[in-house]
């Protein structure tokens, strides 16, 4: 009776255990998922912003630079739209390099889901991780297409406002415009890595956690 009783009570208490254990787990899984959810929403915001930024700047991009004319010492009103050939290829450049960044990023923006995507929160976790690195390989490759076909544009254009042929880049204005851009977007890259380290290795935190728990 009395390895009975022992072996009735250790099973009791196994059982209280097992149940536990589940119930802790289950507490954990639900607190990474929230974790996880609130995570994917900052990437998604941030894309939102992104957009917005984009908007703001090509608005007063455009609006100022009808006021180029008479800052350059033209005999022209205080403002004025493009007129010339030249201008109008400027504006239109800048309203084409902007609509493709907007469009870029409202791809993601759309396709990216901030909801908490199957049971197994394992696989979940390791699928966004590697959605973070793909979507960070985009952006680079995104990037040097936007460099190349602003150069590419920028010499067509020069080519018809009749300020040089295509090939013709060896002067000190184009390779500082040139150095400017790369300089610029290159910042704007080593930005938007740190974003994505910053998301990968908080979802890999959570993965640890999950898995030590």
């Amino acid at each position: 009776m009395e390895l009975d009783d022992l072996k009735k009570g250790w099973k009791e208490t196994t059982t209280e255990h097992t149940k536990l254990k589940s119930k802790n787990m289950e507490q954990l899984e639900l607190i990474l998922k929230q974790k996880t959810s609130g995570m994917l929403n900052q990437v998604k915001t941030r894309y939102g912003v992104l957009i917005s930024y984009m908007l703001i700047v090509t608005s007063f991009t455009l609006i100022l630079s009808g006021f180029v004319p008479w800052l350059t010492g033209q005999d022209v009103p205080v403002y004025s739209w493009p007129t010339t050939l030249d201008r109008a290829l400027n504006a239109l450049v800048i309203v084409l390099m902007a609509l493709t960044f907007v469009f870029f990023y409202w791809l993601k923006y759309t396709a990216m889901e901030t909801a908490f995507d199957g049971e197994n929160i394992k696989q979940a976790l390791k699928m966004n991780i590697e959605k973070l690195r793909r979507s960070l390989a985009h952006e680079v490759l995104f990037v040097i297409a936007l460099f190349l076909g602003w150069a590419t544009i920028a010499r067509f254009h020069s080519r018809i406002g009749g300020h040089g042929d295509f090939w013709d880049i060896l002067h000190l204005d184009i390779l500082l415009a040139f150095g400017a851009m790369v300089l610029f977007l290159g910042a704007y890259l080593f930005v938007r890595y740190r974003q994505y380290k910053k998301y990968i290795s908080e979802l890999q935190g959570y993965l640890e956690e999950f898995e030590k728990g």
